[in-house]
């Protein structure tokens, strides 16, 4: 093996967003392992159009699969999948491997009707079985489906730690309790009720501070309405924020240090077994967090004490939620907060494990003649 290659599909473009904070946490956490870490993704490169980046990207999928190297795709998308497929067809394209992390299933991505779904789940069926990939994900319920779909175990890796937040999490907070709205703007994530929590929210306590994070340029009907009636209704309070655009890594991680409850109003249908950072992020920096029960979340924390589940998003699912949420932060107020998430090690650890495996995988199929 020459070394473990750690891309997306822009192979190379500029640091930035949370792809990057994923991709520079993983390259870390492998520092010191038994292999050489390679990250084209830190390397400043001119922007390019579509073409010149499918070119990019599959002459290094080439490069690295002819040399022997383990491709690491942290959030694969299709056209990955598709990549990968068509060049593992040829043989002399075997010498490498790649560890995909399947956050949730296909189902999810395109539609559980949908036959893009179907050719996805097939050409991950055949890349497992020409043992060229070596399938990982952060969700036991998404591990569990690919699992049935190609006949292999799928390793379970947790979410990373964030280290600013960890370090952090026991400062105290005073003043009026602060709820926040972050996280990427979109339908999925319940943003049609973000008005709904934060008229609630002020309801139950006049005094709360809030924080909402909105889309600079608002892309449907739905995100440019709820943007532009946050924009109107709280210019002028003076205890709220209405952040637009994204949060570098240092804001994102101190608006989550100043929050005391942070609310998620995903859509559980998009979310059945997929993870959700924001969540796990929201925990290690020592906030309540109120959501809809989306599946990764239930089975990973159940009853814990730092989250309070959503049987609905109605006005009365959401007062009652928010109530129960006020009283649980104002007690870690005074309580402190518990400690109850899995180490930053295991992160590593579980990556480590996860590219040895892929290594010994491809190794015994380049020695079996009878290999798919």
């Amino acid at each position: 093996m020459s070394g473990v290659l750690l891309v997306d599909f822009l192979i190379g473009r500029s640091v930035g967003g949370h792809t990057a904070e994923y991709l520079g946490l993983l390259q870390d956490a492998l520092a010191g392992r038994p292999f050489e870490v390679l990250a084209p993704y830190l390397e400043e490169t001119p922007p390019a159009g579509r073409v010149d980046r499918y070119h990019r990207f599959i002459r290094a999928m080439w490069s690295a699969f002819r040399r022997g190297d383990v491709v690491v795709f942290h959030t694969p998308e299709a056209r990955d999948i598709l990549v990968l497929w068509t060049l593992t067809t040829l043989p002399v394209a075997r010498r490498g491997c790649a560890v995909i992390m399947m956050r949730r299933g296909a189902e999810i991505m395109f539609g559980r009707d949908d036959w893009r779904a179907r050719l996805i789940e097939r050409c991950v069926r055949g890349l497992v079985a020409r043992r060229v990939v070596h399938l990982v994900s952060d969700s036991h319920a998404a591990a569990r489906t690919w699992s049935a779909i190609t006949g292999r175990d799928v390793p379970v890796i947790p979410l990373p730690v964030r280290p600013g937040l960890e370090a952090a999490r026991a400062n105290h907070r005073e003043g009026p309790l602060t709820v926040s709205l972050l996280g990427l703007f979109r339908e999925e994530k319940g943003i049609d009720h973000y008005e709904t929590v934060l008229r609630i929210a002020r309801e139950i306590d006049p005094e709360v501070r809030l924080f909402c994070q909105v889309a600079d340029t608002p892309l449907t009907t739905t995100e440019r309405a709820v943007t532009e009636a946050l924009a109107g209704h709280y210019a002028a309070d003076p205890r709220a924020t209405i952040h637009a655009g994204h949060l570098s890594a240092g804001d994102y991680d101190r608006a989550l240090l100043a929050s005391d409850v942070v609310v998620l109003p995903y859509d559980p249908a998009l979310y059945t077994s997929g993870t959700s950072g924001l969540l796990f992020d929201a925990l290690t920096a020592g906030a309540v967090v109120l959501s809809t029960r989306i599946a990764w979340g239930v089975e990973e924390f159940r009853d814990s004490a730092s989250i309070v589940w959503l049987d609905g998003r109605g006005d009365d699912d959401l007062r009652r939620g928010l109530t129960e949420a006020f009283s649980r932060a104002r007690r870690r107020r005074r309580d402190g907060i518990p400690s109850d998430l899995p180490s930053a090690e295991a992160f590593a650890t579980g990556w480590s494990r996860a590219i040895s495996q892929a290594v010994e995988r491809t190794t015994e199929a380049r020695q079996d003649p009878g290999a798919p």
